[in-house]
């Protein structure tokens, strides 16, 4: 009972400094404490054996070397667990420039006022007779980019209200974020302004449909798309990953489909449907129903795309409820610049309840990810934004499942860190304001100094009482000073 004790939180403890932080020295001075209290007690019962029987003494002494084998077997780990990189992230080195802040009801410039109803061959049943949505909605931002240009972002929305329930019109939204300086040594302002809506079309010019039930295009309607993850090429086209396939596909900045990437087979499921239960019942590889490829990132040297899985695969997943699968092992697979997938990597989240949702290149195999729960307001527990290196992953992309939990012997997983806890009482974000989903992350122009402007949008699904929250940070330019190529990382794909 007292090992149980000692030993699961310790587990816990050492499970979350994993890849991330040095192994404090407290910690192993407590574990030798410990051994050696057990064996100083072990040495007197020798000497005086009437104070306790030998059955006791025996398990007195199973217990004493299981302590000593747990701390020689933590020590021996100390140098890979203290490997992660440790850039100075103090309080000096990030600060929080200000909240942007885009009303739930505001409408964009794409003019398609139609109100949306669910389709009756959807999976949903939670629509309210007196709730509105139309397709004109400005909101659901699942990711963000800057354009390479001034204070012009892309804000990708993704398949439309109601979970795919209705036939939205995907599109990506060009907003211009300003920071506005403050008078009298008050913190700058921060304006937005829709610059212009931009619809997705394929190669026939159709718009491309977030219907979740359109699984096949037809003469007049695309297949669905879910768009989750934008980057922006160096000749200014779009790169956005898609949720449902998974998909990677390449858009000029007017909308029109240029191309688009071969996926490896084991990130797709074979039988499709709108309910999460049918489908997940009936795959066993593949990714999750609306677990796909949720974050896209551009390598600092513009030669790769590194598109983030939502949650592990479900060959990779405990299976003991098929309908809703769980582990903590995800995919990073890499994709060259040309379209074709090339390697992939471990990423272990914290908990299984987590998700990721962004990915953004932060220097060379370097990266920022958002990792979070799926509560919001007070209920929030998880809002963190990881920093990442790839630099001694293995490369897993032969493996065709991955344990539910554990790392195979040989393989490495991505190391990281915490960059960025949104819920930090530092930030005063956390409370009934902080948004369920955290899922745009990009980096702006650079401030005067050389520090970084980094933004990161809520999703607010389409919700017209809920607004998108812009997060505006300024990360000094030493957090990265290993990484030459940080400036070039959102816009250097070739």
């Amino acid at each position: 009972k007292r090992v149980k004790e000692f030993v699961a939180p310790l587990g816990r403890e050492m499970h979350g400094l994993r890849g991330q932080v040095p192994l404090s020295l407290k910690h192993l001075l407590r574990i030798l404490t410990i051994c050696s209290s057990f064996l100083f007690f072990r040495s007197l019962l020798f000497r005086f054996p009437s104070l306790i029987t030998k059955a006791k003494m025996k398990r007195l002494s199973i217990l004493a070397v299981g302590l000593v084998v747990t701390g020689i077997t933590i020590l021996a780990s100390a140098d890979r667990i203290c490997a992660a990189p440790q850039e100075d992230l103090s309080p000096q080195a990030v600060s929080l420039v200000g909240v942007a802040s885009i009303s739930g009801e505001t409408l964009d410039l794409s003019g398609l006022h139609q109100q949306l109803l669910p389709e009756v061959d959807t999976d949903f049943d939670e629509f309210k007779p007196k709730t509105k949505f139309t397709n004109d909605m400005l909101g659901g931002i699942s990711a963000i980019a800057w354009a390479g240009e001034g204070d012009l972002y892309w804000c990708l929305s993704d398949r439309g209200p109601l979970d795919g329930a209705v036939a939205w019109d995907c599109r990506v939204q060009q907003i211009r974020i300003t920071l506005v300086n403050g008078e009298d040594n008050q913190p700058p302002k921060i304006a937005t302004k829709l610059v212009r809506t931009v619809l997705l079309r394929d190669q026939r010019g159709i718009p491309f449909t977030g219907l979740a039930s359109a699984f096949c295009a037809t003469h007049d309607r695309t297949s669905r798309l879910d768009p989750e993850g934008i980057r922006v090429a160096a000749n200014g086209n779009l790169i956005i990953s898609d949720e449902y396939g998974p998909r990677i596909i390449e858009f000029t900045s007017d909308g029109q489909m240029v191309r688009e990437f071969v996926m490896p087979r084991h990130l797709l499921v074979e039988r499709l449907s709108v309910s999460w239960t049918t489908e997940n019942l009936a795959n066993s590889m593949g990714r999750p129903c609306n677990r796909g490829m949720e974050g896209l990132a551009v390598s600092a040297d513009g030669k790769h795309l590194y598109g983030l899985m939502q949650s592990p695969l479900l060959q990779d997943s405990n299976r003991k409820r098929p309908e809703k699968p769980t582990g903590v092992n995800c995919r990073l697979p890499v994709f060259s610049s040309a379209g074709t997938f090339c390697s992939e990597y471990l990423y272990q989240l914290e908990n299984r309840s987590n998700k990721l949702n962004e990915i953004l290149a932060c220097g060379d195999d370097r990266f920022i990810t958002i990792e979070r729960d799926g509560r919001g307001g007070a209920n929030a527990k998880f809002k963190k934004l990881m920093l990442i290196s790839t630099s001694k992953a293995s490369d897993i992309h032969g493996l065709e499942r991955l344990s539910e939990q554990e790392i195979a012997p040989g393989i490495e997983a991505v190391q990281k860190r915490v960059f960025i806890d949104l819920l930090d009482p530092e930030w005063k974000l956390a409370g009934e304001q902080m948004p369920e989903k955290i899922e745009g992350l990009a980096f702006g122009p650079n401030f005067p100094n050389g520090d970084r402007l980094l933004l990161i949008a809520s999703d607010n699904d389409f919700v017209s009482t809920n607004p998108t929250q812009i997060y505006l940070f300024r990360v000094s330019a030493t957090a990265f000073e290993n990484s030459p190529r940080l400036s070039r990382a959102v816009s250097a794909l070739h």
